[in-house]
C-alpha cells in the first residue's frame, strides 16, 4: 500500500482520523501522526522468555548479575545452604525427629543468641548454625551431648533394651513351640 500523503510506498501504519492507514516515514514526520510499530521478531523472543525474579530485578535496576563458573556457584551453594542430615546419619546418632527443631526452640526460649550459645558451650557458630538446620557436620556427636547437657533436652532417641528370644524345651523345629520374650539374655557358654 502507498503512503495516503504523497503516495510513495508506505513503511508503517498510522492513526489518522480514527481510521488506520499507511504513511512513509518522511510524512510520519512531517505531519506527526501516530505511528503504530510492530515489534521485530527478536523483540518477540525476547518478551517470550521467561526470566527469573533475580534477572527481572537485575534489568529493572540496571544492574548486570554476576555470573560465576559453575563450579565456584555449586561450592557457594554447598556453604550457604549446608545438605541435610541423611536418614542414615540420623539413625547412627539415634537422633529424634527434628532434632533441629528441638534443638532452635530451647534456645530461643532460654533468650540466648546462637553466638552467646556457642560461647556457653564452648562450640563454634557456624556448628550450632549447621545443626539448627538440619545438617550433621563433623564432630556433631560431641557437640549435641554438650547440647543435651546444657539445655537439658534430649535430642536423641532412648536406647531401648534389645529383646531376645527365649526358647523353651527342644531347640528344634520351633512350630507350636512355646517362647518367652525376654528383656536380655546372657550368652550360655
Amino acid at each position: 500500500m502507498e503512503c495516503f500523503i504523497c503516495g510513495a510506498p508506505g513503511e508503517f501504519d498510522a492513526v489518522s482520523h480514527q481510521e488506520i492507514v499507511r504513511v512513509c516515514k518522511p510524512c510520519s514526520e512531517k505531519v506527526g501522526v501516530l505511528v503504530i510499530k510492530k515489534p521485530t521478531p527478536g523483540q518477540i523472543q525476547t518478551m517470550e522468555k521467561s526470566y527469573t525474579v533475580h534477572e527481572r530485578l537485575a534489568r529493572m535496576s540496571g544492574v548486570k548479575p554476576k555470573v560465576l563458573p559453575l563450579k565456584q556457584a555449586q561450592d557457594s551453594v554447598k556453604i550457604a545452604f549446608p545438605a541435610r542430615a541423611k536418614p542414615e546419619e540420623m539413625r547412627k546418632l539415634n537422633l529424634i525427629d527434628n532434632f533441629n527443631w528441638h534443638l532452635t526452640r530451647a534456645r530461643r526460649a532460654r533468650g540466648m543468641s546462637l553466638r552467646q550459645f556457642a560461647l556457653s558451650i564452648q562450640e563454634t557458630e557456624s556448628l550450632l548454625l549447621h545443626l539448627e538446620q538440619g545438617a550433621l557436620p563433623l564432630g556433631a556427636l560431641h557437640a549435641i551431648e554438650k547440647i543435651e547437657t546444657f539445655l537439658k533436652i534430649p535430642l536423641r532417641k532412648k536406647e531401648l533394651p534389645q529383646k531376645s528370644i527365649k526358647i523353651l524345651g527342644d531347640k528344634g523345629n520351633l512350630l507350636g513351640k512355646e517362647i518367652e520374650i525376654v528383656e536380655e539374655i546372657e550368652d550360655e557358654k
